[in-house]
């Protein structure tokens, strides 16, 4: 019987941004991309169709977080899907929380690796904020020494079609 892993989970480390008086352009926003090589059963190719993220924000009226996920195969660069979440500042935000992001890939925006044994999974993700008060402070990090996001990649997984 064959078996195939569905999910994939890999933790960040120091991927925060900050807005506020006394912080730079820079720290507004921060971008991490991953390469994932994984070696798959020739026949078969597989896609993310959802994926999982933790942490910790902290944002004051005014500041929105925004949340990229952008996925695709460096063997076919030019098909990708993104996804975005965002979060508006105040209210429970002010005081800080925890939050999960969690996506959804559409099935018309579905990325199936290649067929073959192995395929290199990109996974570009981007958080960012802004601000509409100067004074306003706020941050989007980890909510523990260690991990500032948990990701988890659910996949899916199909037979190769012959293209004869």
């Amino acid at each position: 019987m064959l078996t195939l892993k569905q999910v994939v989970t890999f933790g960040f480390d120091g991927f925060q941004t900050y807005i506020g008086p006394g912080t730079g352009p820079a720290d507004k926003t921060k971008n991490c991309q991953l390469h994932l090589n994984l070696k798959y059963p020739g026949g078969f190719q597989f896609a993310v169709v959802e994926s999982t993220y933790h942490g910790y924000a902290q944002l004051d009226t005014g500041v929105t977080g925004n949340f990229y996920s952008t996925y695709y195969f460096s063997q076919d660069a030019g098909h990708t899907t993104t996804t975005q979440t965002s979060i508006a500042g105040g209210g429970v935000w002010a005081s800080g929380e925890v939050y999960t992001k969690q996506d959804q890939v559409p099935t018309a925006s579905t990325i199936w690796s290649p067929c073959g044994a192995t395929g290199i999974l990109n996974v570009n993700n981007r958080i960012a904020l802004t601000s509409s008060n100067s004074t306003a402070s706020g941050q989007i990090s980890d909510d523990d020494a260690t991990v500032a996001f948990t990701q988890q990649l659910h996949v899916s997984w199909q037979a190769c079609i012959d293209p004869k």
